[in-house]
């Protein structure tokens, strides 16, 4: 869904837009993942590594938020290492199941949650080399 103000932004607005766009889709993962650890028919096999990326979206949030105040600041270094280390827990979270699991007969559930997350911190990413 498109952000309203992003017509209007400057490049540094767009920086700040893309942030909050990382903030709520990561905040929205850390909700599903929850979910599905409540989930009964979470395969318990399946549990740990779910919780493993339970974890890295915790510390995604934090480092969005982080990169959103450095940025805000024009901290752009600061703002890079931070969503650089964001962008981390989605690959982290599906090496769980690549991992742990080994095979194809039970596939990570949060392949395309992943998958969202890094475009999109890439774009943050993206944007803030483009302003330093």
């Amino acid at each position: 869904m498109a952000n309203p103000k992003s017509k209007d932004a400057d490049l540094r607005g767009l920086g700040i837009i893309s942030m909050q766009t990382c903030l709520q889709n990561a905040t929205s993962v850390h909700s599903y993942i929850a979910q599905l650890l409540k989930d009964r028919k979470t395969q318990p096999i399946a549990k740990s590594s779910i919780r493993s990326c339970l974890h890295e979206y915790r510390g995604a949030i934090r480092s969005v938020k982080k990169a959103t105040a450095s940025f805000k600041t024009k901290d752009f270094s600061s703002a890079n290492i931070q969503m650089s280390a964001a962008m981390e827990a989605s690959i982290l979270c599906e090496y769980e199941f690549e991992e742990v699991l080994l095979g194809p007969a039970l596939p990570s559930p949060l392949t395309k949650q992943n998958g969202d997350f890094f475009q999109l911190t890439g774009i943050s990413l993206a944007i803030t080399n483009m302003v330093k």
